[in-house]
């Protein structure tokens, strides 16, 4: 007897859909792509994102208000001028200096 009839499955049940649908809640919270591959049973992460790359998307911009708040707890700024690119755009208001803005104003 097959494991569907056993646990009374719908014949149009797939054991695919179990996967599927672990991956799509478990990426929205924040599961990173390596557990995502583990849970789904596939051997690299590139097959992976190939397969739940719409579902990492919104990261985004996640991911740029994170790096703002880790900029804000630094003491770095940000410069705003064209001028910036030389010096790497950043510049610390506290202890010896490690980038530097040469004009304009900061963020």
């Amino acid at each position: 007897m097959s494991v569907k009839r056993q646990a009374s499955l719908s014949a149009v049940f797939r054991f695919d859909d179990l996967r599927q649908s672990a991956a799509s809640f478990a990426v929205p919270e924040g599961t990173s792509v390596k557990v995502v591959q583990n849970m789904s049973g596939y051997n690299q992460a590139t097959v992976t994102l190939d397969v739940y790359a719409d579902l990492f998307s919104t990261d985004v911009d996640d991911v740029a208000a994170r790096i703002d708040a880790a900029r804000n707890r630094s003491g770095l700024k940000m410069c705003l001028n064209d001028n910036s690119a030389a010096t790497g755009g950043w510049i610390q208001e506290s202890g010896p200096p490690k980038h530097f803005c040469r004009d304009g104003p900061l963020t």
